[in-house]
């Protein structure tokens, strides 16, 4: 072989092998990046610097024995050297977190005790260690571990914010080298990621973190919806850059003539944002306004306040520029709930609408750290509200696993409503008239009969928009019940509803015990009758018995009719149960690395929630009946089943032995045009040979609507599909639904 192929055959081995390197090399970059750690501002005085020494040495004698997986197989210390450079250079912090950090994992992968870091290291240390020590042991029925360690986190956050920081750097950190563990614990810890720690990140102000956290799961559990991403933001990638200097140019005379130090940047959303709004949205590329908003960042004058500076610099640009009406919003007099602040508006710019961020250089750094240097700013205050009223909720043993990943998840986005006397109050996006009332007060909601919005009497699902004045009117009459539920939006109010209606449900249940008492003596009833009862009248357990018999839904005489009279012995007629034949075959997962592999569409299920297609990037499901159902990997359900239930699920991959149809929706959308529908039906029926289910289609002034739903194999034939149709005259838009 020559030198050339040797070359070449050396470079391909490098490409698909991992670097080899010695343990004295491994040492040296845990050593080069602990001494970069002590570099640090917050660890020049020598009492923080000694702290974090003594803190490196405990842990690394307590991994000595342990190797970061996957990469480089480092000595496990590089895990938390690299968590304490995030909590240090990238959130702000000083000494004692940067401890904590080093020390987070002893207790849960070590020999070590709690009891052992508070005799070194003091109370503090222990208790921001503990809240970051996962649960294994579950107290209570059907809670899973996953669910029972964000509960105790939150519980934690309450007592120390700092628990919430360390937990989001330690999960960034997993994040950034986790391409090399198995697929199904990407599954799980990008959904929870995506769940738990990316709101967190933006509820705390993180809003630089929450992006990447963002993005590095959306390209781990989507990658091939995340290369499209990619490749459409690419294409642009010089449109975008032109705008930001052409803008930068037009706006420099009118900035230095009204004597403002500025600079203009370009700030990007996540990818996973991206895709998210113009899927939800329905809108291209070039209808989202605000994927680079260009943020003008001004250095604060002596001559006038604030607000007056930002309102100064948007005259400016409205002079200079067409602002979309309705599209300003003030968030420097009222900043947003994780801290954010600017004056915000859209203009029309190079032919496209863009939207403008005006701020100060503290609120750039704000927007960009949030608020993990001043632990008592206001907006850090606002945070411990949402914590204790979150950790009042999850005090109640009753909360399903979901609900309780909903309750701990906070809302990113959220509206401004003003109550009659001009409070303004904060809600998270789509909230009801409904939810405004619990917000206010619980009392208010359950005495809850009418509203106004704007003077206009509506209904209790009435969605509220940003600035809406709300009138919420009251009764002693309001009589609040289980349908109230689909009014509520917020999981929170929606545990508030419930815990009253349990309340009232259980003095019910109370009176239905004491007349099902004397209906069993009457009748001699034993345990075996009591069960035959429930199942032969379709209740769900003993206590809903007792509820219909006390709301009198169910009286003596039902329950009389299910006996016949045989030998002063009272026998329930029996229900027929379902053979074994007619039961559907268990599925069982059993490799925690490996996907399950999908070889046959039978005994399994697609979610109505995402309709999974072959080919899809997919998830699998297993209930507590063994009933298996197909997720796609970005549905929302998906998601919440991996972060919630993570052993039940693993990722998924379509090797089917045999062709199987399913059914798929497109949309589209276009002009209206004579023989459209026959050019449609020619490719879908004459073509490609694909059976119709469904089709609806509307026209409206010369444009036209429609929805296809049709038998298909794969994603494959749905692209030539969608392909097709996108290139037929008059069609603007193909889109799968």
């Amino acid at each position: 072989m020559n030198k050339k192929n040797l070359k070449k055959q050396a470079i391909k081995k490098s490409k698909t092998s991992p670097i080899q390197l010695t343990d004295k090399e491994k040492d040296l970059i845990v050593e080069k990046r602990f001494q970069q750690l002590l570099k640090s501002p917050r660890l020049q005085k020598e009492s923080s610097r000694q702290k974090v020494i003594k803190a490196y040495e405990l842990a690394k004698e307590a991994h000595k024995n342990q190797v970061r997986k996957g990469g480089l197989k480092l000595p496990y210390i590089s895990h938390p050297i690299a968590v304490a450079l995030i909590i240090s250079d990238e959130m702000g912090f000083g000494s004692t977190t940067i401890a904590a950090a080093l020390l987070h994992d002893v207790v849960e992968d070590t020999e070590y005790t709690l009891e052992d870091l508070e005799a070194s290291f003091g109370k503090e240390i222990a208790s921001i260690v503990d809240g970051l020590t996962k649960i294994t042991n579950v107290p209570g029925k059907g809670k899973t571990a996953q669910a029972a360690t964000f509960q105790k986190l939150i519980l934690k956050m309450s007592q120390d914010r700092r628990v919430a920081f360390l937990k989001i750097a330690d999960r960034l950190h997993n994040l950034r080298t986790m391409a090399d563990m198995s697929i199904n614990s990407i599954m799980i810890k990008t959904a929870e990621a995506l769940e738990i720690y990316a709101p967190l990140a933006f509820k705390l102000g993180l809003v630089k973190i929450r992006k990447e956290i963002e993005d590095i799961c959306f390209k781990l559990r989507e990658p091939g919806e995340y290369r499209r991403m990619e490749s459409i933001v690419n294409h642009n990638t010089k449109r975008l850059g032109h705008d930001t200097r052409k803008f930068t140019e037009e706006l420099s005379d009118m900035m230095q003539k009204n004597n403002y130090e500025y600079y203009i940047e370009p700030v990007r959303k996540s990818l996973f944002r991206l895709r998210n709004d113009m899927k939800k949205k329905k809108l291209s590329f070039d209808q989202i306004v605000n994927f680079q908003s260009e943020r003008i960042i001004f250095k604060q004058r002596n001559d006038l306040t604030i607000s007056q500076q930002c309102f100064d610099i948007y005259c400016m640009v409205s002079e200079k520029y067409k602002v979309r009406p309705d599209s300003l919003r003030d968030w420097v007099t009222n900043a947003r709930s994780n801290g954010f602040q600017a004056l915000v508006f859209e203009i029309f710019f190079n032919g496209y609408w863009k939207e403008i961020q005006v701020m100060t250089e503290a609120m750039n750094e704000i927007a960009q750290r949030g608020f993990a240097k001043n632990h008592e700013n206001l907006h850090m205050r606002n945070i411990q509200t949402w914590v204790n009223a979150t950790e009042k909720a999850i005090s109640h043993n009753t909360l399903s696993n979901n609900e309780l990943i909903d309750l701990i998840s906070p809302e990113v986005t959220e509206i401004i409503v003003i109550t009659p006397i001009g409070e303004l109050i904060s809600l998270s996006k789509n909230s009801t008239v409904l939810d405004f009332a619990f917000k206010v007060h619980t009392k208010l909601g359950l005495r809850f009969l009418s509203a106004e919005v704007n003077k206009k009497i509506v209904k209790p699902d009435y969605v509220l928009q940003n600035g809406d004045m709300v009138k919420i009117i009251d009764s002693d009459n309001a009589k609040p019940d289980i349908s109230w539920l689909q009014y509520l939006t917020n999981t929170s109010n929606r545990i508030k509803l419930k815990e009253h209606l349990a309340s009232k449900r259980n003095k019910k249940i109370t009176v239905g015990k004491e007349i099902f008492k004397e209906i069993e003596q009457k009748y001699s009833l034993d345990l075996k009758d009591i069960d035959e009862i429930i199942n032969e009248l379709a209740l769900k357990d003993k206590d809903e018995l007792f509820y219909k018999l006390g709301t009198k839904s169910i009286i003596e005489n039902d329950i009389k009719k299910l006996f016949k009279q045989n030998n002063n012995i009272f026998n329930v007629i029996k229900i027929k149960k379902p053979s074994q034949n007619e039961k559907t075959k268990k599925i069982i997962l059993s490799d925690k690395k490996q996907p399950y592999v999908i070889r046959n569409l039978q005994d399994l299920f697609l979610a109505k929630c995402c309709n999974p297609i072959p080919g899809d990037e997919s998830m699998i499901h297993i209930n507590k009946n063994y009933e298996a159902t197909i997720h796609k990997r970005s549905c929302q359900r998906a998601k919440k089943l991996n972060s919630s239930d993570g052993k039940n699920t693993r990722a998924a991959k379509w090797e089917l032995t045999n062709q199987e149809n399913v059914i798929a929706t497109i949309e589209f959308r276009g002009l209206d045009r004579k023989g459209l529908l026959a050019d449609i039906l020619k490719i879908t029926h004459d073509d490609l040979k694909i059976n119709m289910n469904k089709l609806n289609i509307t026209a409206e002034e010369n444009t036209i609507n429609g929805l296809i739903k049709f038998w298909i194999s794969d994603t494959k034939v749905l692209d030539i599909v969608i392909k097709r149709i996108s290139k037929l005259k008059g069609i603007t838009e193909v889109r799968r639904k």
